[in-house]
């Protein structure tokens, strides 16, 4: 059975953390090939200490501990210390809704023969179908480009960019879980100090140019996936 890692940044939120974690495992059906791998600073002691407690708890949580760095850097530190065959792009203000969610992401990823595809859920913000925040890749994917994602962006468009390529290689799938996103910007999460810090290097650092200016790249990694592809069919 191929195992799911579920990757996630946090910052000062112990209490979502626990909240998270508990979610994932007492929803997913086959929760022993189900990990959960925090990212966290090395100077917030409390969601450290918060980490090895889920970890006694649960067993199967993890922690990178390092620098500050950008937030897309985030998840791939925490895939590059993972050991499973599928990875959630995951945020410590998620919940998981569906039980049995493993099985659904399992199954449509054994549908595609060649593991190549973008796999999400209803996030409860945007319409069914429409984007995925809280999407899933094979390591499949992640070993054909060489990260997870794109290691440069401060905040946000990191998911936008796997919903972008997996649309340009027509590998874009919706499944029938729901993956609630308890956003500040839905009223589902008060404005923290996390989110002031997100909000503010979004604009410093002018997020939505570097998106648009990284356009080759996304083309880039689209051909070397859809090389994957076209071989697989040969």
């Amino acid at each position: 059975m191929e195992k799911i890692s579920v990757l996630v940044p946090t910052r000062g939120r112990p209490n979502s953390m626990m909240e998270l974690t508990d979610s994932v495992f007492t929803t997913a059906k086959h929760s022993e090939f189900v990990d959960i791998i925090f990212y966290i600073d090395s100077d917030d002691e409390e969601s450290q200490s918060c980490a090895n407690q889920l970890a006694e708890t649960y067993g199967r949580v993890k922690a990178v501990i390092g620098e500050r760095i950008v937030m897309s850097d985030m998840w791939n530190k925490c895939c590059y210390a993972s050991d499973a065959d599928i990875f959630m792009q995951c945020a410590d203000d998620a919940r998981m809704r569906t039980i049995g969610w493993d099985v659904v992401v399992r199954d449509k990823f054994a549908s595609i023969e060649d593991r190549i595809g973008f796999v999400f859920g209803y996030d409860g913000i945007h319409p069914k179908g429409s984007f995925g925040t809280l999407g899933f890749l094979h390591r499949k994917w992640v070993e054909v480009i060489g990260y997870f994602l794109p290691p440069f962006f401060e905040a946000d468009y990191s998911d936008t960019w796997i919903n972008d390529v997996g649309r340009m290689l027509d590998r874009f799938y919706f499944i029938d879980i729901f993956t609630e996103h308890l956003h500040v910007s839905v009223g589902k999460h008060p404005m923290d100090k996390t989110h002031e810090d997100r909000i503010k290097r979004y604009s410093d650092n002018n997020v939505v140019q570097k998106y648009a200016d990284s356009l080759d790249l996304r083309i880039q990694d689209a051909k070397k996936l859809y090389e994957v592809i076209a071989s697989s069919r040969s």
